[in-house]
């Protein structure tokens, strides 16, 4: 965790060349907060460590493997091996499965070291970056803000910055991980096992938009398409 404590420069004293911002991990970032609205300032926010998201999203996935792919080597277990009363069949698909739920177990906490990560980066970044505008309004900011608000910016609202950065990877992860559990096995029932190995197709999912999904839409929609983005002129159903 090289990148905690951030560094934050913000409100620094004018000086030649750009100021930088809060650095969380490699290179600078822009230096004054986007206090337009409260959307911008989130949205500034998060570009403090968007490589700590992307990598919590990314391991976040591989956490829930046993999740996703476990029950379907469950049942490879059951219907190749404990139904034929194969032992070697029964033994490899059991072995699979452990070595599934050993790398769920291994991500898990990868996962959770990369959670605490992001929220000391949201909760301390947020905090300094308030310290730092007090002392450069110095003896103005009484009669600029109630000392009450500073406080609770610093000691309440910067935690719901590290909780928003957590919930974002985590959806991010599970998103991910629902459409290859949804359509993975839909696309390999529908191209065959052949035209999956080929790597020619490959698939990807249609969900709805934010204001859809409050409008109590749900529908999410698998589709087939050609890695080289050949057109497709024919039906790729059970395709070799």
């Amino acid at each position: 965790m090289r990148d905690f404590p951030p560094t934050v420069t913000a409100y620094a004293p004018a000086r030649r060349g750009p100021q930088v911002g809060i650095a969380a991990g490699q290179g600078p970032r822009r230096s004054d907060p986007d206090t337009r609205s409260a959307v911008a300032f989130l949205r500034w926010t998060l570009s403090w460590q968007p490589e700590v998201i992307a990598s919590a999203t990314v391991v976040g996935v591989l956490w829930q493997l046993p999740l996703t792919v476990g029950p379907w080597l469950f049942g490879k277990a059951v219907d190749r091996g404990i139904l034929p009363g194969s032992t070697p069949d029964t033994l490899l698909w059991a072995g699979l499965l452990l070595v599934v739920t050993l790398v769920g177990a291994f991500f898990g906490i990868a996962m959770h070291t990369l959670v605490v990560r992001s929220w000391l980066i949201g909760i301390y970044g947020t905090t300094l970056l308030v310290t730092r505008k007090a002392v450069q309004m110095g003896h103005v900011l009484p009669r600029r803000t109630p000392t009450g608000e500073v406080l609770s910016v610093a000691s309440s609202d910067s935690d719901e910055f590290g909780a928003f950065t957590e919930i974002l990877a985590r959806a991010g992860s599970q998103l991910i991980a629902y459409l290859g559990s949804a359509c993975g096995p839909l696309f390999i029932n529908y191209v065959g096992q052949e035209a999956v190995n080929a790597e020619v197709l490959d698939f990807g999912a249609f969900y709805p938009r934010d204001q859809d999904w409050t409008d109590g839409d749900r529908g999410v929609t698998c589709y087939v398409y050609r890695i080289d983005e050949k057109p497709v002129t024919s039906s790729l159903k059970k395709s070799n």
